[in-house]
This record gives C-alpha cells, sequence and structure tokens, in this order.
C-alpha cells in the first residue's frame, strides 16, 4: 500500500516539473536577458556576449529568443549577432 502511495506520488512530481519547466526556463532567460543588457549599460560588452551566449544555450532552437538576442548584440556589434545566427543555423 505505502508503495503505492510513493509511487504516486513520485509520478505527480515528475508531472508537475513537466509543467513547470517552461515557466522555470523563461524565468531564467528573461533574467539573463536583463543582466546582459545592464553589462551592456556598463559598457561590459564581453561579460554581455557571455550571458547571451548562455541564454541561446537554455534554448538555441527558439527562433523568437535568436531575434532578441541579435537585436540586442547589435547593439555591441555585427559580428557577435552573425555568430549567433551561425550557432543557430548549425544547431537546426
Amino acid at each position: 500500500m505505502r508503495d503505492t502511495n510513493k509511487k504516486k506520488v513520485f509520478v505527480i512530481v515528475i508531472a508537475l516539473k513537466a509543467a513547470l519547466a517552461p515557466m522555470i526556463k523563461s524565468k531564467q532567460i528573461d533574467e539573463k536577458i536583463q543582466q546582459a543588457e545592464e553589462y551592456i549599460a556598463q559598457n561590459e560588452f564581453e561579460k554581455s556576449i557571455d550571458v547571451l551566449e548562455q541564454v541561446q544555450n537554455l534554448d538555441i532552437k527558439d527562433e523568437q529568443l535568436l531575434l532578441k538576442i541579435i537585436d540586442i548584440s547589435m547593439s555591441i556589434d555585427s559580428e557577435s549577432a552573425y555568430q549567433f545566427l551561425e550557432r543557430y543555423v548549425d544547431v537546426v
């Protein structure tokens, strides 16, 4: 009887994790995007690019995310924006 309850709880926990995963990832992405923009405002361009790379790696196949990253990185230089596009194309 207890094993059955443990299995039910386990299944519920797995289902909750699956349901919450996109929201958690979205929050991580939003926080990192904000951090990258703050680095740009502080003229910390290398740090901003590093953070944007982390963002892209969170969901490299997301085209809308790519466009946002390119938009941000264009304020640094076009070469960085092109590199983000290349990484996307290599995966997709």
